[in-house]
């Protein structure tokens, strides 16, 4: 005898998995205004291929203008441009998200080589552990 509880479990799940599986693979042509409306595998990107950026500091915020229109292209954000959650750096280039701050600003997230952003890591821990290091550097 099947459990009613279990037919509508299994419903559930492979409707998860549907809806989860569809934000993972770009659709061809998709229109977008910032990253965070394209899928995980992609960035919003202007006809000529400059990423869509709307502030300096993070992807999704700052003066909001619906006036950038994209699509979304499977290609992730390439050494020198922006990053963050929902455009991340290609990693497959050996590249990692980046924020570069001092005293006085914080620069915006950007896509850097692993060894820079490694060892410029190494440098906040080993400040963070003298007690003599100011921080920022």
């Amino acid at each position: 005898m099947d459990h009613p509880c279990g037919l509508l479990l299994v419903t559930l799940l492979a409707a998860i998995v549907t809806v989860h599986a569809s934000h993972l693979y770009v659709v061809q042509d998709t229109p977008c205004h910032t990253s965070s409306d394209c899928p995980l595998d992609a960035c919003c990107r202007e006809i000529d291929g400059q990423l869509i950026t709307l502030s300096g500091t993070f992807d999704a915020v700052g003066p909001f203008l619906d006036n950038h229109n994209g699509t979304c292209v499977p290609l992730l954000a390439q050494h020198g441009e922006h990053c963050g959650e929902f455009c991340q750096c290609d990693k497959d280039q050996g590249l990692m998200c980046y924020r570069h701050f001092s005293d006085h600003e914080f620069a915006p997230s950007m896509c850097r080589e692993k060894t820079f952003v490694e060892k410029q890591r190494q440098k906040w821990i080993a400040c963070y552990k003298d007690p003599k290091c100011k921080l920022p550097m």
